[in-house]
């Protein structure tokens, strides 16, 4: 707990509009195919619970807006800024590289093309915050087999900055993950918080952990199951 935990926050009504930006593989220098993938799941799932509220004719049930951003041409930092400032997200999803500066970990950020970074310290300049952040990015050049190479501050650091521009959940990773068990990770997680097949909407601790223990026996998933970490209200949810 740091003086940047929020004040609890009544739940969510039930009939809200979630607006989602997906960002997905913004580098072209730096293609990561595995990012816009995922990137492209997280989409779909927003779009099946979409659907599924048509189908239902329920006014009493929340409905989504989603941006997604797939790839260099669309992900530019410009647009991605000019989204964030014109819009008001709820929820921001980001796949691909990210940076870390030992020396002033605040300017640490999201890659895109040209080397040119996002950093939450730039968050200062919108009105409005996401409330929910989902930072699936690595560190640019360390892959899992060097992940001893990583920086141990990254995770904490960013969820600090973030906390501090108004960010109230943050999810990242603490080490680089294998890509079939991000997405397999990803499916499970947004599957709970949005209670697509069959399941009840998920606070965000149960998500974590079923999503945890979905890859946790995969042997591809054995490095990847404890490296996603949850800043923020365990109690939190998307809709009631």
């Amino acid at each position: 707990r740091t003086i940047f935990a929020p004040p609890p926050e009544p739940p969510p009504p039930p009939n809200r509009v979630l607006r989602v930006l997906i960002i997905g593989d913004p580098a072209a220098d730096n293609p990561l195919p595995g990012a816009q993938k995922e990137a492209m799941l997280v989409r779909d799932l927003f779009e099946k619970f979409q659907r599924l509220v048509n189908q239902a004719q329920d006014k009493k049930v929340g409905r989504v807006e989603i941006v997604a951003l797939l790839g260099p041409t669309e992900a530019t930092r410009t647009r991605v800024m000019q989204e964030l400032i014109l819009k008001s997200y709820d929820v921001l999803h980001y796949a691909g590289h990210c940076m870390y500066d030992k020396q002033k970990p605040s300017t640490s950020g999201w890659i895109f093309t040209g080397s040119k970074r996002l950093s939450a310290n730039e968050l200062s300049r919108i009105d409005r915050i996401p409330k929910f952040v989902f930072s699936n990015a690595c560190e640019s050049g360390i892959t899992p087999d060097r992940s001893e190479e990583r920086s141990p501050e990254l995770a904490p650091s960013f969820a600090e900055t973030f906390f501090a521009r108004g960010v109230q959940n943050f999810v990242c990773t603490a080490w680089p993950v294998n890509d079939q068990a991000a997405l397999d990770f990803a499916a499970r997680f947004y599957t709970g918080l949005l209670g697509l097949d069959g399941k009840d909407v998920e606070p965000m601790h149960v998500a974590m952990r079923e999503a945890r223990l979905t890859i946790y026996d995969k042997h591809y998933g054995i490095r990847t199951w404890g490296a996603y970490q949850h800043y923020g209200n365990p109690y939190f949810r998307l809709f009631r």
